[in-house]
This record gives C-alpha cells, structure tokens and sequence, in this order.
C-alpha cells in the first residue's frame, strides 16, 4: 500500500485501495461447497467438509421456513449425530451420505423438541423437507456440473437465494462482493466456450481464480489526512510526501505467473508476454508518482527470504551509475524487537470457590493439573469447562491411550483373583477383541492410515503379552478398580478418588499398584537425596517430586487394604520390554526407613498443594514456564 501525507492533519484517512473479495465469508462459502465436492468420495461426502459447509454462518441462519431458528438448530442437532454426542449408527463416521443422515429419524425428534420449547411449531415432515432443501441447494445441484452456463445459472440462483434469505444485506460489504458475484456469473455465461464441456475441478479452479482478482473498492475523502492507497489508485495524482511500504519482491511489482485458461507457454509463443506487460504497467506507475513528488520513503524488509524490490535496484542502480560509487545512495536501517506479552490473570478467590474446594472429591489427575498450572485447575475443576469434541478429527495420542486402557480392562478382568495365563488361547481371544474394539471405534474414523495405527498397537500390544509372560505374578487383584475415601490434609478430611489401572500380588505376596502410560515424559521422582533438601513451593514440588499420582493411589489403597507391603509404578507400554517396562515409585532395594522417609515427604507435598489450593490470600495464576504445556493447554485462549 502507499501512504501518501496531504496534511499536517492525520485524523482522517482515505482508504481507497479496495478489500479482496476472496477474504469475504461470501468467498469463504463457497470455498466450502467447491471442498465438499472435491472430497467427496462416491455417494458420500466428506463428514468434516458437510459439517464445515452447513455451519457456515449464511448457511445456518438461512430463513427457508419462517424463522432462521429452525435452521439453526436443525444443523446443530446433525453436528451432534455426526460427532457421536446422540448414539447413532452414522456417529463418528468419516463419510456420509446425504440419504442416510435423512434416514436418522432421532435427528428430527431431537430437533423437533427443542424448536417447539421455542414456541415454532414444526413437524418432522417440516424438517425432513428443509433439509432436502438445503442438501438440494448446497450439495446435489453441484455434483452434476459439466459448462459454465450451468455453472453460471447455479451461482445466480444461489446469490438470490442469500440476498432474500439470509442476513448478508446487513453487511454493505457483503453486497459490494455479490455484485462482483452476478458480474462473474454474467461473464460466465455469455463467454463464448459456456456450453463446452470441463471437469467439474477446472470450473470450480477458475472461478476461484476470478474472483481472487475481485476488489471492493471503498468510498472516503481524498480532501484531507491520510490517503491510503493501491498502485493502480495512485494514477495522474500527485502528492507531496510519498511513503510506500512493503516495497519487497512478489509484492512490488505483483506478477500472477499461473493463467488458468492459456499457460504460459502458449501465450509466450503466440508472442504475448503479458507478465512483461503488467511489469511494465506497474513500473510506470511507480517511477511517475516518484517523480511526482517533494519526498519518498520507501520501506522494505531485508532478510534471507526477503529482498528488495527491482524497482528499488533500479534506482540505486540509476544513482550508483550517476555518482560512480557504490555508495551513492546510502539506506538508512531500523530494527525493532518485538515481544507478544500475555496479559496477568489472577483469579482471586471467593467465598464459592471456597466452599467449592472444601467439599470437592479431589483426584490425582486435578492435584497434577494444579501442580502444571493453577489457572488451568480453576478452568477444568471450578469452572468445569471442556474442550468441545470433534470426533471427526484423527485419534490423537490421549483416545489412542483411552482405546488402550479400555481393551486392557476387558480382556485382564477375566485373571481377576488368579494367576494371569498368557496362553496361545488367550493371545488370540485378546487380539481378536483389539480387532473388533478397533473396528468400532477408530478404523471408520480414520482415513488411508487407519492400517497404520493398527499396526503400531498391534506391535506394542505383542510387546505388552511377551512382557506379561516373564512377570513373577501371583495373582490380579483388580483391574480399573476405584477407591475412594477421605485423607486428613491442612487439618481438613477431605475427598480424594482414584482409578487405579491394574493391582498385582508378586510372588513375595507384596502388592503391585500399575498405572498404564501410553504417552512419553518421565513422571517419577527425582531421588531421595533432592527429595530432603526440596523448598515446599509449589513450583518446586513440580521440578522435583514431578507427580503425586502414585502416592495418592499408594495412600488410598493402604487404607483401604491395609497392606503395609505395596509399591507402586508406572507402565510404559511404549517400550514394554525395557527394565521389565515398569518405573517404581520405591526402589526394591531401599529400607524401609528410606520408604518411610520417602511416603513422608510426598504426604507433607500434597499437604503444602492443598493448603494453597484453600488459602483464600494465594489466587489462581497461570504458570507459563513450560512452553510446550501452554502450547497444547485447550485454555491457551484465555490466558492471551
């Protein structure tokens, strides 16, 4: 852009450069109609690509029957059904097809009920036709275009449809792209190769293309303050202060290599250089609004991706010649430092946050959380808030994990109370239950890959069964087993609750708390040595004991059992045949005074941690130390 100073006043500014249409939600819908189809695999589309298209704002809120509401909540009651929230037979699915979504008679009841809690009334007959009509109009008419006629004829009928429709007359800028919309779909169809046949692809490709080149131009006052304008805009206009900015390569002068209807090529042998001309065009521009005026400021970044713009070597080229120096025109340069701040968010403490703590049922995983972060203990605990679902996103490494500990429950509950046999016959029974779990519950979810993944789980899942054979197991105690019960902390008796994984009796009829660990990271404690000398500050109970997980499930499982013979560990099923793929809390080898040692420093821990968490004086803060945690905390949003 060029910013050129008519005045000492700079309180009023001109923009007249013009807004790209392709950054317009108007662009952006139909991006979404071109993707749906583009993804589209047989007689099914894409589920993520359906989602993505009918919750579109215009889409969503179109009026086709009284009120806008009815659309709303129809769509939102389909997003629950594809994401597995209501329990249907197409929930999960990665792709979909328009018939069976129509076939989920729930949809209709559930959408129904809540629309009449509106006072709307509405039949299911009414739903099942609004939402023929909206497949109609944003996915079946668009998978049999063949010219650009029809193409032309869609889009027209399309943008009437929104303008009587939907809200976009609300927005002027909207209206301003629409025209460029029905511009394009006159010139569409009265081109002379509109009855030719093309690939769907190419249609949807030019169009794009067309419309990437659109600008809506603005209205302002070129009679004071600032004018803030295009190249182009800057024709037979004179200004005394010139500053252009950006004056880079690929931005001055902009050249468009790709022409979608004639390549370059054919052009270039047809002896039209039209990238030749437009350089040109732009050059001409740019030296006469110089020559123009009083004083020009030209800015550009200088790095190893960046460089100057030709016209600028030009110039200095030009002064170089001129002085005969290398130095004839000397450039001035300005650094600057620039830092993102987040913004504090302290959280104080109320008189409900209080009396909240005291009664809540505390867990491993929450005093682990307030140890990571206190904030993020306030958002997921207090406040219980939680990241929305996309059950079409790929299974990341937490529902692999779950999927994991879920096929382990069911196939070890059956050695609950006797030795574990791992048998021919039960390798079989516990691979064949991996298939079918995987089956329901990943593989429709999942796109080419899904044999990957299968792959990897059955390779750690061979490691885990060999693994189990050498272990001195005497018997299962219990697997997923829960323990709750009350711990006296800060002179309060309060609520704790575990899951704990697996229980085992060794053979030394000593007790074997395993907690299962998919993912990577080292959460045990650092040795008794940095134990004794560790600050009771929450931060350095973090760096140091790491995770209290294990010491609340020993505590609770002691009381319980009343077994003074019990460790506890983690199981690695990442690398399970490595030093028997378990970590213990308490080294074998150690005497009972150090364990005693140990258990009390990990008590005294969790005491200073729950002291804090109902000190009224300490508020809740977040801990932005560990990048990678902020990076991947689902409430990094709030913290900015």
């Amino acid at each position: 852009p060029l910013v050129s100073e008519i005045s000492s006043v700079v309180g009023n500014y001109n923009v007249s450069m013009g807004y790209p249409a392709k950054r317009s939600s108007l662009y952006v819908l139909f991006e979404y109609i071109f993707k749906a189809q583009e993804t589209k695999k047989g007689d099914t589309y894409y589920a993520k690509d359906y989602l993505h298209l009918l919750s579109h704002p215009l889409v969503k809120n179109l009026a086709l029957r009284e009120d806008a509401s009815v659309t709303r909540i129809l769509i939102h009651k389909i997003e629950e059904l594809l994401l597995g929230i209501e329990e249907t037979p197409i929930g999960g699915s990665v792709f979909v097809g328009l018939g069976d979504i129509l076939d989920q008679e729930l949809l209709f009841e559930t959408a129904g009920d809540m629309i009449k809690r509106m006072g709307i009334s509405v039949t299911t007959a009414d739903l099942k036709g609004l939402l023929k009509e909206l497949h109609k109009i944003f996915f079946s008419d668009w998978e049999e275009i063949s010219n650009f006629f029809g193409f032309a004829g869609l889009l027209e009928s399309l943008a009437d449809l929104l303008l009587k429709k939907s809200f976009l007359d609300r927005y002027p800028l909207n209206l301003k792209i629409l025209e460029k919309i029905y511009t394009v779909c006159d010139e569409f169809a009265n081109a002379s190769f509109a009855g030719e046949r093309f690939a769907r692809e190419e249609i949807f490709k030019i169009f794009k293309n067309t419309i990437e080149n659109q600008m809506v131009s603005f209205s302002g006052s070129p009679l004071k303050g600032l004018q803030i304008l295009g190249l182009l805009e800057t024709r037979s206009l004179s200004f005394d202060h010139v500053i252009i900015l950006d004056a880079n390569e690929s931005v001055l002068p902009v050249l468009k290599i790709y022409e979608p209807l004639i390549p370059r090529d054919v052009m270039m042998a047809l002896g039209i250089n039209q990238l030749e001309k437009e350089e040109e065009i732009q050059r001409y521009q740019f030296m006469r609004l110089l020559a123009s005026a009083k004083r020009v400021d030209l800015f550009y970044q200088e790095k190893e991706d960046r460089e100057k713009s030709r016209f600028i070597e030009e110039l200095i080229w030009q002064k170089e010649r001129e002085k005969k120096s290398l130095k004839a025109l000397p450039v001035s340069r300005r650094h600057f430092k620039m830092k993102v701040l987040t913004c504090p968010i302290e959280v104080k403490k109320r008189p409900p946050h209080l009396s909240f703590l005291k009664n809540y049922c505390y867990s491993a995983s929450s005093i682990n959380t307030y140890l990571t972060c206190p904030l993020r203990f306030y958002y997921q605990y207090v406040l219980g808030l939680r990241e929305k679902e996309d059950l079409l996103d790929e299974p990341e490494s937490s529902e692999v994990g779950t999927f994991i500990h879920g096929l382990l429950e069911e196939t070890f509950s059956k050695f609950v109370g006797k030795k574990p046999k791992i048998d021919a016959s039960f390798v079989k029974y516990f691979f064949d239950t991996l298939d079918e779990k995987f089956e329901m519950e990943f593989k429709r979810k999942m796109k080419s890959d899904a044999f990957l993944v299968k792959e990897v789980l059955d390779f750690r899942m061979s490691q885990f069964l060999e693994n189990e054979k050498d272990r001195p197991v005497k018997e299962v105690l219990g697997v997923e087993k829960i323990y709750e019960d009350k711990i006296p902390l800060a002179g309060k008796e309060l609520n704790f609750k575990a899951k704990i994984d697996r229980i085992d009796r060794l053979q030394d009829d000593s007790c074997l708390i395993l907690d299962y660990k998919t993912g990577v990271g080292d959460l045990m404690p650092l040795k008794v040595d940095r134990l004794n000398t560790m600050e009771f500050t929450r931060t350095s109970i973090k760096n140091t004991v790491k995770s209290l997980q294990l010491p609340i499930y020993l505590f609770l499982f002691g009381k319980r059992e009343k077994s003074a013979d019990a460790n506890a560990g983690l199981y690695n099923l990442r690398t399970p045949t490595r030093d028997s793929g378990i970590k213990l809390l308490f080294d074998p080898r150690e005497e009972a005074e150090q364990r005693t040692l140990k258990a009390d420093i990990f008590m005294k821990a969790l005491e200073f941690i729950i002291f804090e968490i109902l000190n009224p004086e300490v508020s809740f803060t977040a801990d932005q130390e560990d990048v990678r945690a902020c990076a991947h905390c689902p409430f990094s949003y709030l913290c900015r």
